[in-house]
């Protein structure tokens, strides 16, 4: 199966044709979101395409310019941690599919 077929039941709001994930050793990250592109570790498994993809649908909500404004504001008031706001749901659902797919 294809990840889009895998991770579709956990997306049934987003259109998964409209993503892409491109492998690319990132320094440090397993995945970044950019626009509709998913940067992906080489290592990185499905679960962060998961991870990503909670991102791109809280981009989806809240706009682009909303969500980076209150990501980077939540990262310099309370530094990086799985704790963020916009981070927690990401987290949840990545161990959910690496529980389920991993």
């Amino acid at each position: 199966m294809t990840w889009r077929e895998v991770l579709k039941p956990y997306f049934p709001d987003l259109n998964l044709n409209h993503y892409w994930v491109v492998k690319i050793p990132l320094p440090g990250i397993l995945g970044f979101t950019f626009y509709n592109f998913i940067l992906l570790h080489p290592k990185a498994g499905i679960e962060v395409i998961a991870h990503e993809l909670v991102h791109m649908r809280q981009v989806k909500r809240l706009g682009r310019v909303f969500f980076a404004l209150k990501y980077f504001w939540d990262w310099l008031k309370l530094g990086y941690s799985q704790n963020l706001p916009l981070e927690k749901d990401a987290y949840e659902l990545q161990d959910k599919v690496w529980r389920e797919h991993g």
